[in-house]
């Protein structure tokens, strides 16, 4: 139901835009950009919409063009620029590109903050170059702008020699404005009050629990001398079986019985049955737990009436999987690496 309903919405929300939407794999490598700073090129692009030019610093005929275009552009998007938009230039003579000369590049056509020139070694250049299809090294590369929406997975690649600079403008707010709006849209299906964790902290589901993660959700109650320790443990050894990536996968347990559920009693709980990690306990009023259990169709009878299904999600691709408790701990990992593989829709 969940599955449908956010695929649903993320089509109406896609249909308008005039970009065209495809996968684009984010990759995982080390580079540098023209102020020396170190950075992965995942986390700079990580739920921003990226405009991206393949640059090299001793070009003299195209490269300045398309530079000088994107600097009027970062201008136009100023207050976006670094915040929700973030301008970066792929460097296509990694041997030539040193930090000094990049500087010097950006300087020269105007680029201000929110513009990051990247370079690497020359074997990492190559693989980002043939991830987002920028074309060979040295003269032979893209002269198109690849505008990459990293949270709903839409790219569009603009033709940066021949298009002006309103029009580019434009394309780029479309495909940014499609990120936010199913954010939003998502916020707005699982809204509900403000929540207390565990360690006593006031949070916003959504914003807060949801937005970007891989989850893995339950629903318990202090009380229960059966069920809820029993799952507890089966997803405390799916953690475990993880190994590195558990840290990436969001263990959320909700309250079914947040009356007595104080934050004091959901931490002894957590402390007893060895709760740990990226694993977040959550109570709350009684009418918003509730309503984000039957979000999830998780309600029971309440109490000891509670349901014992699993839900795994990845708010990034919108894609969900109602899972058995009976599900052994090895297969649920499993289920949570394919879900960690998902590339936004």
């Amino acid at each position: 139901m969940i599955r449908k309903l956010l695929g649903v919405l993320a089509l109406l929300l896609t249909m308008g835009s005039t970009a065209a939407a495809s996968r684009l794999a984010v990759p995982e490598v080390q580079l540098f950009d023209q102020t020396g700073a170190q950075l992965r090129y995942s986390e700079l692009v990580r739920g921003k919409t990226a405009v991206i030019a393949f640059l090299f610093t001793g070009c003299s005929s195209t490269c300045p063009v398309i530079g000088q275009r994107m600097a009027q552009v970062r201008s136009k998007l100023a207050a976006r620029a670094g915040r929700d938009v973030v301008f970066v230039g792929i460097s296509v003579d990694p041997r030539g590109d040193t930090r000094q000369a990049m500087a010097s590049f950006s300087k020269s056509i105007g680029m201000g903050p929110g513009w990051h020139f990247l370079n690497g070694r020359p074997d990492v250049m190559a693989q980002l170059r043939q991830t987002l299809g920028g074309g060979g090294g040295g003269g032979d590369h893209a002269n198109f702008l690849l505008v990459s929406n990293d949270a709903t997975g839409v790219v569009s690649r603009i033709d940066a020699t021949t298009t002006d600079t309103a029009t580019i403008a434009r394309r780029v707010e479309a495909v940014a404005d499609g990120e936010r709006a199913q954010a939003e849209g998502t916020a707005r299906y699982f809204a509900a009050g403000p929540l207390t964790t565990a360690d006593n902290r006031r949070v916003d589901f959504y914003r807060d629990v949801l937005a970007g993660q891989v989850v893995l959700i339950n629903t318990l109650f202090t009380r229960c001398v059966d069920a809820c320790p029993l799952i507890t443990q089966k997803l405390a050894r799916a953690r475990e079986l993880l190994g590195p990536q558990a840290e990436r996968v969001r263990f959320v347990s909700l309250s079914n019985d947040p009356a007595y559920d104080t934050p004091a009693r959901l931490q002894r709980f957590a402390r007893e049955r060895g709760v740990s990690g990226n694993w977040v306990l959550l109570t709350g009023a009684e009418a918003d737990m509730s309503r984000l259990l039957t979000r999830f169709n998780l309600v029971g009878g309440g109490g000891q009436d509670h349901s014992t299904a699993l839900i795994i999600g990845n708010d990034r691709s919108g894609s969900w999987r109602r899972v058995s408790p009976a599900i052994s701990p090895e297969q649920l990992a499993q289920l949570l690496r394919l879900a960690l593989a998902e590339a936004p829709t």
